[in-house]
């Protein structure tokens, strides 16, 4: 005799003609947009299970893809125990917080990482999604960091507040992603900086009158106003 299947409930794996208790789904709720270096990168991940009955999952990343190490962290992250219960059968979506933090080389940019839901009786059973918060007008997908703001400082003996009867003024100003004795330095010019536009100064004259008489962008002795990025730089300045 040959029986056919024609209705219950089954996993690992699921059985023709029978409705699954395993269907586990995973999504995006919430993706970031731009996210400074200094800070975690938030995501909101759903998790549940479309199936009809209450199974164990495991929810985890694949590390292949994270090769340059970010730091991605989650409650049950790694965790083979999580419990859902099919929306067929009163279960709900469970939201986790998942955050992504800069690389130990700090890189800006980085590829995309695989997030998974799956069972842990089937390997058949799984639902992926990718992490990335910028993609290109090509379909790219990256996680990107944007650089923070260069903190540029003057060098040398040079004072914010000075006084001169001279037509012209000497102003150097330094570049800290460009000091060879710092521990951690990348060794950036600011004219390959391609975050940053410009580095200009400006000043005010101050009267015993007033104080705010506006400010007025640095020129060079060929009237134009000096762009510090577009000049020759040094490891002083």
């Amino acid at each position: 005799l040959v029986f056919n299947t024609v209705a219950g409930l089954s996993k690992c794996t699921r059985e023709d003609g029978t409705n699954a208790i395993e269907e586990p789904n995973i999504s995006i709720e919430r993706q970031p947009g731009i996210t400074a270096m200094d800070e975690a990168m938030i995501f909101k991940i759903g998790l549940n299970n479309e199936g009809y009955g209450s199974s164990t999952f495991s929810f985890y990343h694949d590390r292949v893809d994270n090769e340059d190490g970010l730091a991605i962290v989650a409650d049950g992250l790694g965790d083979d125990a999580w419990s859902l219960t099919g929306t067929h059968v009163g279960g709900t979506t469970s939201i986790v917080t998942l955050t992504i933090q800069l690389g130990p080389e700090s890189k800006s940019i980085y590829s995309p990482v695989e997030l998974h839901l799956q069972s842990q009786c089937d390997d058949s059973a799984i639902n992926t999604v990718e992490l990335y918060n910028q993609q290109d007008s090509d379909g790219n997908k990256y996680i990107t960091f944007t650089p923070l703001c260069l903190d540029v400082e003057f060098y040398g003996s040079f004072d914010a507040v000075f006084s001169t009867n001279e037509d012209t003024l000497e102003v150097a100003v330094q570049n800290p992603e460009n000091r060879p004795a710092e521990y951690h330095n990348a060794r950036t010019q600011m004219r390959d900086m391609v975050n940053l536009d410009s580095v200009k100064i400006e000043y005010r004259k101050v009267t015993s009158r007033t104080i705010n008489l506006g400010w007025t962008p640095a020129s060079g002795k060929d009237g134009e106003v000096i762009n510090f990025k577009t000049l020759d730089e040094t490891i002083n300045g």
